[in-house]
């Protein structure tokens, strides 16, 4: 059987807009609550992460396949 190809048709997340809008309420009600990103907080996060190798190529296991993993 043959198919054409189409490119990829982005599709917008329905959790996404809900999510931003919150934040920013959150954001504009509470601005004390923004952190900056310390250079202290950027060296512990690359102490924790720092020597993970990540292939952003790399096919993601559907959630069935990451579940079967699991001991029952």
């Amino acid at each position: 059987m043959l198919q054409r190809v189409s490119p990829a048709v982005e599709v917008d997340d329905p959790a996404l807009a809900p999510f931003l809008a919150l934040l920013k309420q959150d954001i504009s009600q509470h601005p004390e609550r923004l952190r900056p990103i310390t250079a202290d907080l950027v060296s512990r996060l690359q102490d924790l992460v720092g020597a993970i190798d990540v292939d952003i190529d790399q096919v993601l296991p559907d959630d069935d396949d990451i579940a079967s993993d699991e001991p029952a």
